[in-house]
């Protein structure tokens, strides 16, 4: 997103959810940003009463609206599948083709990921590749998905294909803030999947999620590629930004 305002990182814990009377999760969720070291009263932390160990991801502020470019160059075409959560929160799935070499693999990854990247784990004839993993990038709480889900079963193709949908730099999702959030915001995540898109290692403490910062390049995608185009913005839309941006410039002097 043009904005870049990262407010959550991998493993933090920010995040504080209002309870139900049995010390579980209320749904639909209620989720409050943590103002300092503790919860507010009937609260407690999101992740914890998830079962996680922190935060899966990274979340981006933005404003309600903003528009989503895909963001991840790699040696591989991408498939996509659009999600709705308990929570009523709108995500959208990006799986990569094929394996691709993402260098050494995070120390979230457990043994499945570990197994895949040494040719242990997936026959060779379904696109397995020794020191190669098949990835997907999660992108969630989104106001509108603007990609359709991938087919599957084409013809004369191998086992787990799907017609690809998304490249580089293109206008894939609308921010928002379904779901559980506290906010309008974008969270993003990387994980490590097998060829027919199952999650590895879901047990890893982050429904098998891994940190993807070493992997990331702090530039706008719109920027990089001559040939995309930022999204003709309403007059509405053009308000929220600058009220958004403003939030951001205030902010600053505040943090």
């Amino acid at each position: 997103m043009r904005s870049n305002w990262r407010t959550q990182s991998f493993n933090q814990n920010l995040a504080c959810a209002k309870k139900n009377k049995w010390g579980g999760i209320q749904i639909p969720s209620v989720i409050r940003s943590k103002g300092g070291a503790f919860c507010p009263a009937g609260f407690e932390d999101f992740y914890k009463l998830i079962g996680l160990k922190g935060h899966n991801g990274w979340d981006m502020a933005c404003w309600e609206g903003e528009p989503i470019y895909f963001p991840v160059d790699a040696d591989c075409e991408w498939w996509v599948r659009n999600e709705i959560d308990s929570d009523g929160g709108i995500g959208l799935d990006v799986f990569s083709d094929r394996p691709i070499d993402i260098g050494e693999l995070p120390k979230e990854c457990g043994r499945l990921a570990q197994d895949q990247y040494n040719g242990i784990y997936g026959d060779p004839k379904y696109g397995y590749e020794k020191h190669k993993v098949f990835v997907k990038i999660r992108l969630w709480h989104l106001s509108k998905s603007l990609v359709s889900d991938s087919k599957n079963n084409i013809p004369n193709k191998p086992e787990g294909y799907r017609d690809t949908k998304v490249k580089l730099g293109d206008l894939i999702a609308l921010g928002g803030n379904t779901g559980a959030s506290s906010g309008s915001h974008l969270h993003w995540s990387m994980k490590i999947v097998a060829n027919n898109s199952m999650t590895l290692d879901s047990n890893n403490g982050y429904y098998g999620a891994v940190d993807f910062e070493k992997y990331y390049e702090d530039k706008f995608v719109v920027d990089v590629l001559d040939d995309v185009k930022e999204m003709a913005l309403t007059a509405i839309d053009l308000a929220k930004k600058v009220i958004f941006n403003v939030q951001k410039f205030i902010n600053s002097f505040i943090s």
